[in-house]
Protein backbone atom coordinates (compact mmCIF):
# COMPACT_ATOMS: atom_id res chain seq x y z
CA UNK A 1 0.00 0.00 0.00
CA UNK A 2 2.79 2.40 0.89
CA UNK A 3 4.55 1.58 -2.36
CA UNK A 4 1.40 2.42 -4.35
CA UNK A 5 1.09 5.76 -2.57
CA UNK A 6 4.77 6.52 -3.27
CA UNK A 7 4.29 5.69 -6.97
CA UNK A 8 1.21 7.91 -7.22
CA UNK A 9 3.00 10.74 -5.43
CA UNK A 10 6.02 10.41 -7.72
CA UNK A 11 3.80 10.44 -10.80
CA UNK A 12 1.85 13.48 -9.61
CA UNK A 13 5.05 15.25 -8.63
CA UNK A 14 6.48 14.50 -12.06
CA UNK A 15 3.32 15.81 -13.75
CA UNK A 16 3.40 18.95 -11.64
CA UNK A 17 7.02 19.58 -12.65
CA UNK A 18 6.11 19.02 -16.31
CA UNK A 19 3.21 21.44 -15.96
CA UNK A 20 5.42 24.10 -14.40
CA UNK A 21 8.00 23.70 -17.19
CA UNK A 22 5.31 23.96 -19.89
CA UNK A 23 3.75 27.06 -18.29
CA UNK A 24 7.18 28.69 -18.01
CA UNK A 25 7.97 27.90 -21.66
CA UNK A 26 4.62 29.29 -22.80
CA UNK A 27 5.24 32.45 -20.78
CA UNK A 28 8.65 33.04 -22.36
CA UNK A 29 7.38 32.28 -25.86
CA UNK A 30 4.43 34.60 -25.29
CA UNK A 31 6.64 37.42 -24.06
CA UNK A 32 9.61 36.87 -26.39
CA UNK A 33 8.47 39.71 -28.66
CA UNK A 34 8.39 42.09 -25.72
CA UNK A 35 11.83 40.96 -24.60
CA UNK A 36 13.24 41.43 -28.13
CA UNK A 37 11.56 44.82 -28.39
CA UNK A 38 13.09 46.01 -25.13
CA UNK A 39 16.54 44.64 -25.98
CA UNK A 40 16.87 46.24 -29.42
CA UNK A 41 13.83 48.23 -30.56
CA UNK A 42 15.31 49.21 -33.92
CA UNK A 43 16.10 45.64 -34.95
CA UNK A 44 12.72 44.47 -33.64
CA UNK A 45 10.90 47.06 -35.75
CA UNK A 46 12.97 46.22 -38.83
CA UNK A 47 11.99 42.55 -38.46
CA UNK A 48 8.37 43.53 -37.88
CA UNK A 49 8.37 45.70 -41.01
CA UNK A 50 9.79 42.83 -43.08
CA UNK A 51 7.14 40.43 -41.77
CA UNK A 52 4.37 42.93 -42.41
CA UNK A 53 5.63 43.62 -45.93
CA UNK A 54 5.47 39.89 -46.66
CA UNK A 55 2.00 39.67 -45.12
CA UNK A 56 0.73 42.63 -47.15
CA UNK A 57 2.14 41.13 -50.34
CA UNK A 58 0.51 37.78 -49.58
CA UNK A 59 -2.78 39.55 -48.85
CA UNK A 60 -2.60 41.34 -52.21
CA UNK A 61 -1.96 38.07 -54.02
CA UNK A 62 -4.85 36.36 -52.23
CA UNK A 63 -7.19 39.20 -53.16
CA UNK A 64 -6.08 39.02 -56.79
CA UNK A 65 -6.59 35.25 -56.77
CA UNK A 66 -10.08 35.64 -55.32
CA UNK A 67 -10.94 38.26 -57.94
CA UNK A 68 -9.83 35.86 -60.67
CA UNK A 69 -11.96 33.13 -59.08
CA UNK A 70 -14.91 35.52 -59.04
CA UNK A 71 -14.49 36.31 -62.75
CA UNK A 72 -14.21 32.60 -63.59
CA UNK A 73 -17.29 31.79 -61.55
CA UNK A 74 -19.27 34.54 -63.30
CA UNK A 75 -18.20 33.16 -66.67
CA UNK A 76 -19.15 29.64 -65.57
CA UNK A 77 -22.50 30.94 -64.41
CA UNK A 78 -23.23 32.56 -67.76
CA UNK A 79 -22.03 29.48 -69.65
CA UNK A 80 -24.14 27.10 -67.56
CA UNK A 81 -27.25 29.28 -67.96
CA UNK A 82 -26.90 29.39 -71.72
CA UNK A 83 -26.14 25.67 -71.97
CA UNK A 84 -29.15 24.77 -69.85
CA UNK A 85 -31.43 27.07 -71.86
CA UNK A 86 -30.29 25.41 -75.08
CA UNK A 87 -30.79 21.96 -73.57
CA UNK A 88 -34.26 22.97 -72.42
CA UNK A 89 -35.23 24.17 -75.86
CA UNK A 90 -34.07 21.04 -77.65
CA UNK A 91 -34.69 18.30 -75.11
CA UNK A 92 -36.83 18.77 -72.03
CA UNK A 93 -38.89 21.64 -70.73
CA UNK A 94 -38.17 20.58 -67.15
CA UNK A 95 -34.64 21.90 -67.59
CA UNK A 96 -35.93 25.37 -66.69
CA UNK A 97 -36.19 24.16 -63.10
CA UNK A 98 -32.52 23.21 -63.19
CA UNK A 99 -31.75 26.70 -64.47
CA UNK A 100 -33.21 28.10 -61.26
CA UNK A 101 -31.15 25.63 -59.21
CA UNK A 102 -28.03 26.64 -61.14
CA UNK A 103 -28.78 30.29 -60.53
CA UNK A 104 -29.10 29.69 -56.79
CA UNK A 105 -25.90 27.61 -56.55
CA UNK A 106 -23.90 30.07 -58.64
CA UNK A 107 -25.29 32.97 -56.65
CA UNK A 108 -24.15 31.29 -53.42
CA UNK A 109 -20.69 30.68 -54.84
CA UNK A 110 -20.45 34.26 -56.07
CA UNK A 111 -21.61 35.57 -52.70
CA UNK A 112 -19.07 33.41 -50.87
CA UNK A 113 -16.24 34.62 -53.09
CA UNK A 114 -17.39 38.23 -52.70
CA UNK A 115 -17.47 37.86 -48.92
CA UNK A 116 -13.98 36.36 -48.99
CA UNK A 117 -12.72 39.30 -51.05
CA UNK A 118 -14.31 41.76 -48.62
CA UNK A 119 -12.72 39.97 -45.64
CA UNK A 120 -9.31 39.86 -47.33
CA UNK A 121 -9.57 43.56 -48.19
CA UNK A 122 -10.26 44.35 -44.52
CA UNK A 123 -7.33 42.20 -43.45
CA UNK A 124 -5.13 43.84 -46.08
CA UNK A 125 -6.07 47.33 -44.88
CA UNK A 126 -5.41 46.35 -41.27
CA UNK A 127 -1.99 44.89 -42.16
CA UNK A 128 -1.19 47.93 -44.28
CA UNK A 129 -2.04 50.25 -41.39
CA UNK A 130 0.14 48.18 -39.05
CA UNK A 131 2.96 48.36 -41.58
CA UNK A 132 2.66 52.14 -41.85
CA UNK A 133 2.74 52.46 -38.05
CA UNK A 134 5.80 50.22 -37.80
CA UNK A 135 7.60 52.15 -40.54
CA UNK A 136 6.86 55.50 -38.87
CA UNK A 137 8.07 54.15 -35.51
CA UNK A 138 11.23 52.85 -37.17
CA UNK A 139 11.83 56.23 -38.80
CA UNK A 140 11.45 57.96 -35.43
CA UNK A 141 13.94 55.58 -33.83
CA UNK A 142 16.37 56.15 -36.71
CA UNK A 143 16.07 59.93 -36.28
CA UNK A 144 16.75 59.63 -32.55
CA UNK A 145 19.73 57.36 -33.22
CA UNK A 146 21.16 59.81 -35.75
CA UNK A 147 20.73 62.71 -33.32
CA UNK A 148 22.49 60.76 -30.58
CA UNK A 149 25.41 59.99 -32.91
CA UNK A 150 25.73 63.60 -34.04
CA UNK A 151 25.51 65.15 -30.59
CA UNK A 152 28.86 65.62 -28.89
CA UNK A 153 29.57 63.48 -25.90
CA UNK A 154 29.41 65.35 -22.62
Amino acid sequence: MIEKIKKIFRKKKFHIIKLIVVITAIYFIWHSDKIKQQANPQKYLEEKVKKLQKTVTIDKLKIQSLEVDLKKEKQNCIYEKEKTKIDAIFFDKNEYKSIECLNISHKKKLDNISESITAMNQLYLKDLEELENAVSNLEEINKITIKQRESPLL
